[in-house]
């Protein structure tokens, strides 16, 4: 009996289990029964698109096929099939599930839907014996559909040569600029790669007295691109750009408030004069009290003139048309006459050109009565302005010429000047 039970025993050894499982080098021992099978898990996915960080925008290629994408697991057991589940989180904790798939055949998965937002994902694989494998590690990608908003830009410092631009964006992104002037080629600042919300830029190598166009361009992590509206700026004037040309300080037979003043634009350029301002010595202020400021919207033309006049050409002696015309707020001395041109508030930063030293008889132009007659000839400014405090950069306007004669109302010959034209000189 001993030895049949033996032989039994033997026999049960000797049959393995039929679990669907295939065979490996793993044992299972259950009472008198041996079984082997196959219980290696798949290996980790490994995870390739949307790259780890990335940011999706609105021209994004990845829109024609929104896919997520993983490499295939591996399994150490033979025949194995392998499938996948994807989970779609909205928090990096991995509490607000967004989706899970299905176990899924191929290691891809489509997702339609996919709101403005950050996302985290992993997948996870398992094979037909539902040996399931941990999940991956999770990757971020952000979808983000929205251009940035860019705000008012600054000029926060400015110079006759530079100028510093600064904004803020609602979200971090780069910073351009591309401005130019009427007559200029177009230019840009290099794009700065990093990603701010305080913006600041510098341009540099302008010339002074310019108007400037620009627009400001940032990009999003995500690509989505913004270009601004169209701004203007308008570099410092350097000593020598606009001058005091030409003044008619005595008036004329009209009487002595006909005075005029004229700028000349000695830039090869327009020059925006808006803001400018003309003070005038007086006794309470020696270094000049406040005249009147130009008008926005009034320009220089390149190598031009800009007359200013206390009266209008019909009610004055000139013969030509002011391009601005201001009463009593154009009074000039006879007397300690000085005048400052300032581009923009008064400041010793913003000072522009002065005319005459401010000390007895101007430096130049006539007021004299010859044998009941009254001389009236204006002060001009030599072409090469120089300081217009001196003397030697000033005379007389003299001239006979016939081109001279053309400012002028009809038989006018005592008024001698050249009003919103250039200066002649000579007998």
């Amino acid at each position: 009996m001993k030895r049949l039970l033996f032989a039994i025993g033997i026999l049960s050894l000797a049959v393995v289990k039929n679990s669907g499982a295939y065979f490996s080098s793993q044992t299972a021992i259950g009472a008198n029964c041996v079984s082997a099978g196959c219980w290696a898990l798949p290996t980790q996915p490994i995870l390739l698109s949307p790259a780890n960080g990335t940011f999706i925008g609105l021209n994004s290629d990845w829109w024609q096929n929104p896919v997520l994408v993983w490499e295939n697991s591996q399994s150490s057991c033979p025949l194995a099939r392998l499938s996948y589940q994807l989970e779609v989180y909205t928090d990096k904790n991995l509490q607000n599930l967004y989706y899970q798939s299905d176990w899924l055949s191929e290691p891809i998965s489509s997702i339609q839907e996919m709101p403005d937002g950050s996302y985290f994902w992993r997948v996870r694989a398992r094979d037909q014996f539902n040996h399931i494998a941990d999940f991956t590690e999770q990757w971020f990608f952000a979808v983000d559909r929205l251009a940035p908003q860019i705000s008012e830009p600054v000029v926060a410092e400015k110079t006759s040569r530079s100028a510093v631009i600064e904004w803020q964006t609602n979200k971090p992104a780069t910073s351009q600029i591309i401005y130019g002037s009427d007559s200029d080629e177009v230019f840009k600042t290099p794009m700065e790669s990093g990603f701010t919300t305080n913006h600041r830029v510098l341009l540099s190598n302008l010339f002074s007295a310019r108007t400037y166009h620009f627009q400001i361009l940032s990009r999003d992590q995500a690509q989505n691109e913004v270009v601004s509206e169209n701004f203007t700026l308008r570099t410092l004037s350097e000593a020598g750009d606009i001058v005091i040309n030409e003044l008619m300080w005595m008036g004329s037979g009209f009487g002595p408030y006909d005075e005029w003043l004229e700028l000349r634009n000695t830039k090869s350029y327009p020059v925006d004069i808006s803001g400018f301002k003309l003070t005038k010595k007086t006794d309470l202020f020696p270094e000049g009290e406040e005249m009147m400021t130009v008008p926005q919207g009034k320009i220089i033309p390149a190598l031009g003139f800009f007359l200013i006049s206390h009266f209008g050409d019909e009610e004055s002696k000139i013969k030509v048309s002011p391009n601005l015309v201001v009463g009593n707020k154009l009074v000039l001395r006879n007397e300690s006459l000085q005048i400052r041109l300032y581009a923009g508030e008064v400041s010793t930063l913003n000072l522009v050109d002065i005319a005459d030293d401010g000390q007895g008889k101007p430096l130049a132009g006539t007021n004299k009565n010859t044998d009941g007659n009254f001389y009236r000839y204006s002060m001009q400014r030599k072409e090469i302005a120089g300081d217009g405090t001196l003397a030697e950069n000033w005379e007389t306007c003299y001239t006979n010429s016939l081109e001279e004669q053309g400012y002028w109302d009809e038989g006018v010959v005592l008024e001698k000047g050249t009003p919103g034209g250039r200066n002649l000189f000579g007998e």
